[in-house]
């Protein structure tokens, strides 16, 4: 199965394209990267210039056109 990773704060927002923070609705609109670390290279970027926010980077899988569609579970610490 494909799937993308996507940005996600503390209070479950998804980070958009655009730099701003969407609901988890709008996941299609979401930055996405198909490489685990350009998007922890995204995260890393962001935190430097807004240290106060909690980040997470979460994989998703893909619709038809490549787009984020749906969350995944996230992992148990032991099994990243």
């Amino acid at each position: 199965m494909k799937s993308v990773f996507v940005i996600v704060n503390s209070e479950g927002d998804i980070l958009s394209k655009q730099g701003e923070w969407l609901s988890a609705a709008k996941l299609k609109h979401a930055y996405s990267s198909s490489e685990r670390d350009i998007a922890l290279n995204e995260l890393i970027e962001r935190n430097q210039k807004h240290v106060d926010e909690r980040l997470f980077v979460r994989e998703c899988s893909v619709d038809d056109k490549g787009r984020p569609k749906d969350l995944m579970p996230e992992r148990e610490p032991s099994q990243c």
